[in-house]
């Protein structure tokens, strides 16, 4: 049974309700950090067309775990969960079958 390549990325959960203060604080993050981001994934091999949905599932683990995540280690937090997120998206396009085309 094959799986499509949508089908196959990892689902995210539901995001977690942020108060006030939690909500300026990842929009500060995110507001910081994203260009950065999008970069970085790009490099740790991440296709350009999965590059917006791998973002979005790194800033879903931020919104969960904020609480943890020091001041002033923001980026390194968003290093680590990106490296985590970019193997899983690897791996999942190493999986999915390509069609074979004859010339």
């Amino acid at each position: 049974m094959t799986q499509t390549l949508e089908s196959s990325y990892p689902q995210p959960e539901q995001p977690v309700a942020l108060d006030a203060a939690a909500q300026a604080r990842l929009s500060a993050i995110a507001d910081a950090h994203f260009a950065w981001l999008w970069r970085l994934l790009r490099r740790l091999g991440v296709q350009a067309s999965d590059v917006e949905d791998a973002a979005q599932q790194v800033f879903l683990v931020v919104s969960r775990r904020l609480s943890v995540i020091e001041r002033g280690s923001e980026q390194s937090f968003l290093f680590g969960v990106a490296i985590r997120v970019s193997i899983e998206f690897r791996r999942l396009r190493r999986d999915v079958p390509t069609p074979d085309v004859e010339l």
